[in-house]
């Protein structure tokens, strides 16, 4: 697809990413940001990740964008919870610049409608697409705290589930984390999204349950049950084209005549339908 302002959207994109990690570098050696190890690395890792998305989404756009933006919500909620401002604000930007990018990809799509080289998408799938990924990417701001801002702010969480009476907390606490984690991954990007629908949709209703959201008054549980709802309806909907799945679909569809037709082909179609 071709879009007049995607590019210079992207290069600004990059041109943040290098100021960031510059300014990430500098206060990690002269000492002004400091954090526990584990959250070191975790921004050492995903920072890094994040800018080689937003380089190979000039060659490769909706995957690495799709990528790109959940590695970037990922910096932005950990540099925010550690209260380290200036890195903050700039994923902030970059994350603007990633919404933008979204709603010009939307607005031209449906705008250049009879476009032969674009694949069409109408304005309530791209509402669909819109809430699948806020749902998913919502998903990042919990499992953070759980997984990647170590022991001292994981204890909280760790507390909160010994309250509920389960006897190896500081697993389950790992387990959600990496439950959320997944989920945002699925349903965020598009991935496997029927089957990634099911297993938070499940998740959800579990936490909902074993949170006593349906038996403590003024609990709220119609809030968790919504979610609950939400995270379902993408198993009867799937994902749409902007999509990992929607990757998948094409490149399978493209390929060579006679591999798609493997088992591994068939399997992939229909897990990603």
């Amino acid at each position: 697809m071709k879009f007049s302002y995607l590019k210079q959207l992207s290069y600004l994109d990059i041109a943040f990413h290098i100021v960031t990690l510059i300014i990430i570098s500098i206060a990690s050696i002269d000492g002004s940001y400091t954090t526990n190890i584990q959250t070191l690395i975790a921004i050492s890792v995903f920072s890094s990740l994040g800018f080689i998305a937003s380089v190979s989404q000039l060659k490769w756009f909706l995957f690495f964008f799709l990528g790109g933006l959940f590695l970037d919500l990922i910096m932005l909620r950990i540099c925010a919870s550690t209260n380290f401002s200036l890195a903050t604000e700039m994923y902030f930007i970059i994350f603007i610049s990633k919404i933008l990018q979204f709603f010009y990809i939307a607005y031209y799509n449906i705008k250049h409608e009879k476009d032969p080289n674009i694949t069409k998408l109408s304005c309530l799938a791209w509402h669909l697409v819109f809430i699948r990924m806020y749902i998913g990417l919502m998903l990042v701001c919990h499992c953070i705290a759980k997984l990647f801002l170590g022991e001292q702010v994981r204890s909280g969480a760790v507390v909160f589930f010994k309250s509920l009476g389960f006897s190896h907390p500081v697993e389950m606490v790992l387990l959600a984390g990496i439950c959320e984690f997944f989920g945002a991954l699925g349903l965020g990007l598009g991935t496997f999204t029927r089957v990634s629908s099911l297993a938070t949709g499940l998740f959800l209703l579990i936490v909902t349950i074993t949170g006593n959201h349906f038996t403590l008054a003024f609990s709220g549980y119609e809030y968790q049950l919504l979610w609950c709802v939400f995270a379902f309806s993408f198993f009867v909907s799937g994902s749409q084209n902007f999509s990992v799945d929607g990757i998948l679909r094409y490149k399978i569809e493209n390929c060579p005549k006679g591999k798609n037709k493997s088992k591994l082909g068939k399997f992939i179609l229909n897990i990603t339908k």
